[in-house]
């Protein structure tokens, strides 16, 4: 004869999985967040090559902010877009997909302004001001920033398309994956630094990170 459960028996069975249920959830929110990390740097990783390739195309100088049609800081992403696969034809639809866009990000992509959540390094060059930097004039190459997780808190909705060193009036370096900031380094490699190790710089320069000659 099959046994019938009672109703306590029942409500101690509801009870432990509840608890087992409230035990699990915070971690898997956290694989979750490191999962969208990891897939974060790996866009990092493969916006390097595209550099790489533009370098190359470009008589090895680096990539700059904007460009001669995007000039309001988001035109960087029109230059590497042939070497992604990004044919989208607006800011929006380049910015805000493939590796141009972190799946942390909680960006507003209908706006022309905001990309999807990774900038540029504003002192990497620029068309506006006429500046473009030879790759071999990169001092540090495993300690410079091209790009990084942008700012989603600042005062202006453009900083996202690029970034600001810690000393700059416009914005501090995002903070979106487990307190810290993934970025692409001037020699190709990917990699997470924690907010705070960007705030502070490197030999008695908080802008270290951020400029291409020490």
């Amino acid at each position: 004869m099959m046994k019938k459960f009672s109703l306590i028996e029942l409500l101690v069975v509801v009870a432990i999985i509840g608890i087992l249920g409230s035990l699990l959830l915070p971690t898997l929110g956290k694989a979750r967040k490191k999962s969208k990390q990891a897939v974060c740097l790996s866009n990092m990783k493969q916006i390097g090559s595209a550099e790489f390739m533009y370098q190359d195309d470009n008589d090895q100088y680096h990539l700059v902010r904007d460009n001669e049609v995007y000039t309001q800081y988001n035109g960087w992403q029109f230059l590497l877009a042939p070497y992604v696969n990004n044919d989208g034809t607006t800011a929006q639809e380049v910015q805000s997909s493939g590796v141009f866009a972190c799946p942390s990000s909680q960006l507003n992509f209908n706006n022309e302004w905001q990309n999807g959540g990774i900038g540029y390094n504003t002192n990497m060059g620029s068309i506006q001001k006429s500046i473009q930097i030879a790759v071999n004039a990169v001092e540090v190459p495993v300690e410079t920033i091209l790009t990084a997780d942008g700012d989603e808190a600042g005062g202006a909705v453009h900083l996202d398309n690029q970034i600001f060193q810690p000393g700059s009036p416009h914005g501090e370096p995002g903070a979106r994956h487990n307190g810290g900031v993934n970025t692409l380094l001037a020699d190709g490699h990917a990699q997470w630094y924690s907010k705070v190790q960007l705030m502070a710089g490197k030999n008695g320069n908080q802008d270290y990170y951020y400029m291409p000659t020490k």
